[in-house]
């Protein structure tokens, strides 16, 4: 079981120590990863990851006119 505090900004498995530390974290496979790669989320930002500026450069994404970070525009 699990709590939700969304006042408190906290979540808690509600388990003892023993069970929490005895589970395995779950593995991910690499047609899982490739499949989680596509689709809305991801590609709903890929423009702004494509031309985002370095945050040395204050992470900008509308100041470039073309390219990625590093090409000129």
């Amino acid at each position: 079981m699990i709590r939700l505090d969304a006042v408190a900004g906290t979540l808690d498995a509600l388990v003892d120590e023993a069970t929490w530390r005895s589970r395995e974290p779950a593995a991910i496979s690499s047609r899982q990863a490739d499949g989680n790669a596509h689709g809305l989320g991801r590609d709903l930002f890929g423009g702004m990851r494509r031309s985002v500026l370095t945050a040395e450069e204050g992470a900008c994404t509308w100041l470039q006119a073309g390219g990625g970070p590093h090409e000129p525009a």
